[in-house]
């Protein structure tokens, strides 16, 4: 398959996409912190993981982090290759405040970036 564009980024999610492939009836889909997909960085939640559409949500993510996936088409007879790499960056979302009337104040950190959110 051929990878495409991850869509709808977000702080701790995107949607990986693919192109679709005629006589696929599933693919197997891995995403991993590093684009070698060695050692331990792959996450555990998708690790060859079945999506039957050719796109998935990938969630529970860190913010402000690059992450890389790679699919394979899967049939009757078996699976392609891994197809290209496509690497993603989920966004640094900071926290808003719970209570917007409320004195509060929220804060996050992505990457070497510290935020702060106050409500008065």
């Amino acid at each position: 398959p051929i990878v495409q564009n991850a869509l709808l980024i977000n702080g701790s999610y995107f949607t990986a996409a693919w192109g679709y492939i005629p006589g696929a009836t599933s693919y197997r889909l891995d995403v991993a912190t590093s684009p070698s997909f060695s050692g331990g960085t792959i996450l555990s939640s998708y690790n060859n993981i079945m999506v039957t559409a050719n796109n998935h949500q990938v969630s529970g993510l860190s913010m402000a982090t690059t992450y890389y996936y790679r699919v394979r088409a899967e049939n009757e007879f078996g699976s392609s290759s891994s197809s290209s790499t496509m690497s993603v960056t989920t966004l640094c979302i900071p926290p808003t405040p719970a209570n917007a009337g409320n004195d509060q104040t929220s804060s996050a950190t992505c990457g070497l970036t510290s935020v702060t959110i106050s409500a008065n």
